[in-house]
């Protein structure tokens, strides 16, 4: 319990230094979400939501022009044509994927959307993790069809295994729920809060999920009993990353660091220099690539041996998307209006994109 009261007091703590809301017309502050469809990079970034071509160029953004009731930073959503994508202003939108044009609103919610939504296309749910304690769960079409009440902001984006659904709450507990009705299968108490980070094996059987009391938790996904824990030299903001029973994950302390998916066993650790709070992206056999705090992006391989490195001149929160075989790196507070920049696998720089004037 004292882990899960130190947690809070953290994240009070951020929110008061990076996710001040508006006031006297100046917009909140945090940092920029993004997703990928594979083709199109759709980054929410302050006063718009912009998609991005894989060349650098851009297709549209949301609004046309800025308004000061609508701020942006939640990761979007793809998915069946649609963006979905949740505003500092409460709201929930979804945008037509083609031009940007507004297909509807979902104005319910009490507080901000912070987190990334899910689309679970089998059961036409989209699931909106909102800061008002709430998970909702809305059809394509916008209406609400269930929702879940957890006793902390729920900012971690919801995962699921056929019809089952798993979500993170930074009240520490991770909640298995019915896809269809929301009704509660399990939940398990972590003993701290879990921000960004529940994670799923490819089997659907496991699930991790990093907390902000230092550790790496598996559980069961069937029980939500837990099956191993790691201690981690620091907090754990990103999501982890798997890949042939490894996962990857990095810390608050700057640590990158490889388990055994099965037993939590410490496969190695490397050192990036500074706090990495996103999660990583893979660059093909080659490795693994994670964005570091104070503005670098550190490429290692399997083993833990350093690829290459970038300078980013901003600060690096944001989870990266993959395009193609080029990862999308998001900058906060960038100079020049630098919003997003573009790496080969072996680190060259492909594009960069500028707030439009």
């Amino acid at each position: 319990m004292k882990i899960k009261k130190y947690s809070l007091v953290f994240l009070v703590l951020v929110l008061a230094g990076l996710l001040s809301g508006c006031t006297g017309g100046t917009l909140a502050n945090s940092w920029p979400g993004m997703a990928s469809d594979g083709n199109v990079t759709y980054l929410a970034d302050a006063s718009f939501i912009y998609a991005v071509n894989a060349d650098g160029s851009m297709t549209w953004r949301y609004p046309e022009s800025a308004d000061r009731n609508k701020t942006f930073y939640a990761a979007p959503t793809v998915s069946k044509g649609q963006v979905f994508a949740g505003g500092y202003n409460n709201v929930f939108y979804a945008l037509d994927q083609q031009t940007g044009k507004e297909n509807w609103a979902f104005t319910e919610a009490k507080d901000r959307f912070i987190g990334k939504p899910l689309a679970v296309e089998s059961a036409d749910l989209v699931l909106a993790p909102n800061a008002d304690h709430t998970l909702y769960a809305l059809t394509s079409a916008g209406k609400l069809q269930w929702k879940l009440t957890t006793g902390d902001p729920v900012w971690a984006q919801p995962v699921n295994s056929g019809d089952r659904i798993f979500v993170a709450s930074m009240d520490g507990f991770i909640y298995g729920l019915n896809a269809a009705d929301g009704s509660q299968l399990w939940s398990t108490d972590l003993g701290a809060a879990v921000v960004y980070s529940l994670a799923i094996s490819e089997d659907g059987k496991h699930l991790y999920a990093g907390t902000m009391g230092k550790e790496m938790v598996a559980l069961n996904s069937d029980t939500g009993t837990v099956a191993w824990r790691y201690t981690a030299p620091g907090n754990i903001w990103g999501r982890a990353i798997l890949k042939d029973d490894v996962l990857y994950f990095g810390d608050q302390s700057g640590a990158i660091t490889a388990l055994s998916a099965e037993s939590g066993a410490k496969r190695w650790e490397y050192p990036a220099g500074s706090p990495v709070i996103a999660s990583g992206a893979f660059l093909g056999e080659e490795g693994i690539m994670f964005p570091a705090e104070k503005g670098e992006v550190v490429a290692v391989d399997y083993q833990g041996t350093k690829l290459w490195s970038q300078p980013i001149n901003g600060t690096l929160y944001s989870n990266p998307v993959q395009i193609g075989d080029r990862v999308v790196v998001a900058v906060t507070q960038g100079t020049d209006s630098l919003l997003l920049v573009a790496y080969n696998q072996n680190g060259t720089q492909a594009w960069t994109f500028v707030q439009p004037k």
